[in-house]
């Protein structure tokens, strides 16, 4: 019997699953804090960022806000996409592609939404989360205060001992201009971590610095 050829045979194709991470923040007991939620059965942490999969023809901010209400039980004072991920790096839904979205709780909210499980947590005290979800909330903090700064948001920055070094920031850095920084020095960590030469992926991360 003749054998097929390797080249004849149909591809398998298989859906790639998109999820959408959001890190919805609030200041709390002059701390920044993140709200976490119990992380699905099965999953190797106890807590994890909310998060879901977008709806048919939903814009990613739409669907953070989406998620982000659900659990303040209010709708966010500011949404902003900041970047994607789609790595070794684990989610705990297993999704393939994660879309990482900074959510600021509305002044006023005091508690999560009756029954949604969800709890605030200090960013300096925050349990163990699975490592996408640990990457959001690693670039939270700076890029919030950037961000509100910016954008003039009604909401107070949390990290006054740098205040000037945001403000400054906010004054030359488009949104976008501060988000390819965050990155670049969140890749020079990773590049570490996984055995780079440290002065390879510091000179690649000092010139997106310089570029913006």
């Amino acid at each position: 019997m003749r054998e097929r050829s390797a080249s004849s045979a149909k591809p398998v194709s298989r859906r790639v699953t998109l999820a959408v991470d959001v890190a919805a923040l609030s200041p709390r007991n002059d701390a920044l804090a993140v709200l976490l939620v119990p992380a699905p059965a099965g999953a190797r942490e106890r807590w994890s960022l909310p998060w879901d999969g977008p709806r048919e023809g939903e814009r990613i901010e739409d669907a953070g806000a989406r998620i982000a209400c659900a659990f303040l039980g209010a709708s966010p004072a500011l949404v902003e996409q900041v970047g994607a991920a789609s790595d070794g790096r684990r989610h705990p839904g297993g999704a393939d592609v994660s879309i990482g979205v900074i959510a600021l709780s509305p002044l006023g909210v005091d508690a999560p939404a009756l029954g949604s499980g969800a709890a605030w947590f200090p960013l300096d005290a925050v349990p163990p989360l699975a490592p996408r979800h640990r990457a959001l909330v690693d670039r939270a903090g700076f890029y919030r205060d950037v961000l509100i700064t910016t954008l003039r948001a009604p909401v107070p920055i949390v990290h006054t001992d740098v205040a000037q070094q945001s403000e400054a920031a906010a004054g030359k850095w488009s949104a976008e201009s501060t988000l390819r920084r965050l990155e670049a020095v969140l890749a020079c960590r990773d590049a570490i971590d996984q055995n780079v030469k440290p002065d390879i992926a510091v000179e690649a991360m000092m010139l997106t610095l310089w570029r913006g």
